[in-house]
């Protein structure tokens, strides 16, 4: 079953994404919907990194074991696939 935004009350301070519990203590489940695309997006990201992001460490810094893609989807919660199709027509 595809767990959505909306299935999940709001979290104060956490405008958009919803934090859930993962069995490893240490690591959580980031929640969103894709603006490209509209489906849901997770990303599970380390205790830590989630506290500093929240507190205003920049997401580089916050998660450097995190792929650019899975970085973008904890700013904004886009796929990498649809990132990649919404600017493949643009020029460096």
């Amino acid at each position: 079953m595809t767990r959505k935004l909306e299935d999940f009350p709001p979290q104060a301070n956490r405008p958009g994404y919803v934090i859930l519990r993962t069995e490893d203590l240490g690591v959580y489940t980031m929640l969103r919907t894709c603006p490209l695309c509209g489906l849901p997006s997770e990303v599970d990201v380390p205790a830590q990194g989630l506290w500093d992001w929240e507190h205003g460490a920049f997401v580089q810094k916050a998660f450097p074991g995190l792929t650019p893609g899975e970085r973008e989807q904890v700013q904004n919660g886009s796929h990498e696939a649809c990132f990649d199709a919404a600017f493949a027509n643009m020029e460096d």
